[in-house]
């Protein structure tokens, strides 16, 4: 694995240690090709031709925690939890379990030992993770509009962010919903136009 590569792994592993060693892989790839954006206040706005975009972070007051896992009381496939209270849950169920993390990292090279003690580590740090929402985290989305001329076309979206993500994430997201959006402003304009040629037609026909 070349350095640079590296280096961006480890800073998604830091920033995400509840995902697995696959997904942030292909994270660090995509995010050393990224474009940049300037994020001020939760928003960042660009143009590309004649539309002009604008991206802002919103929190997510439907945050769906299944992919990190869930506190329970049920023992199967779970983990203690040390620090509980009497009245919690005393357990957690990651869903990426410590032999999917196993897995991702002896693909990457690691050799035995260390993946069994990284794997076993992610799933505590998934376990303080969980227990931290709230508190340090929260979720997120990022929505973009599109506009032309000052006319909003078009928007798309993305829920379901760590709030404490890096921010070239939540750049790639902005540009992902900004290709989406673009179409579909495209695809507007075009209707527009064309619904414009034939009223021109029609009252051309009736002079």
């Amino acid at each position: 694995m070349k350095p640079s590569l590296l280096k961006a792994y480890r800073a998604m592993r830091a920033a995400h240690p509840c995902l697995n060693a696959a997904t942030l892989l292909h994270w660090a790839r995509t995010t050393m090709k990224a474009k940049t954006l300037d994020w001020s206040d939760n928003r960042a706005q660009w143009k590309e031709g004649k539309f002009t975009f604008i991206a802002t972070r919103e929190d997510d007051d439907d945050a769906d925690l299944s992919w990190i896992g869930k506190l329970t009381d049920d023992p199967d496939g779970a983990i203690k939890r040390h620090n509980a209270g009497s009245n919690e849950y005393q357990y957690f169920k990651p869903t990426n379990s410590y032999r999917e993390h196993y897995k991702g990292l002896r693909k990457l090279k690691y050799g035995r030992a260390e993946a069994d003690r990284l794997a076993r580590s992610y799933v505590q740090q998934d376990m303080r993770r969980m227990e931290r929402y709230g508190e340090s985290w929260t979720m997120t989305g990022v929505r973009v509009r599109c506009y032309a001329k000052g006319i909003e076309l078009a928007s798309a979206s993305l829920w379901g962010i760590e709030s404490d993500s890096e921010e070239s994430y939540f750049t790639e997201v902005a540009l992902e919903n900004a290709h989406e959006a673009k179409r579909e402003a495209e695809k507007k304009i075009e209707l527009m136009e064309s619904l414009a040629r034939v009223q021109r037609a029609v009252t051309k026909k009736g002079r």
